[in-house]
């Protein structure tokens, strides 16, 4: 998980192998109702998958425009640097 501005816009950036890659805005957060059980209603919450990031399985900035990714390609795994979505 990376957190990251955009045009003035607080985001973060989220992967797991269940979802994939996914950015939610989360300038506005104080605002929606606390997710308090599992299972719970984050449905409230903008959620953008992002399926250019496909196989991603580490992250971290790695300046204020791009992230460094450590991609899972089947056989082998690969690094890059990537224009933050």
């Amino acid at each position: 998980m990376i957190q990251y501005q955009r045009r003035g816009e607080d985001f973060l950036l989220v992967a797991n192998t269940l979802h994939g890659v996914q950015r939610l805005a989360i300038g506005d957060l104080g605002k929606y109702d606390a997710v308090t059980e599992e299972g719970g209603n984050d449905a409230q919450i903008p959620v953008q998958r992002v399926p250019d990031l496909k196989g991603a399985v580490r992250m971290d900035n790695y300046d204020t425009n791009h992230a460094l990714i450590l991609f899972d390609q089947k056989y082998r795994f690969d690094l890059r640097v990537v224009l933050l979505p």
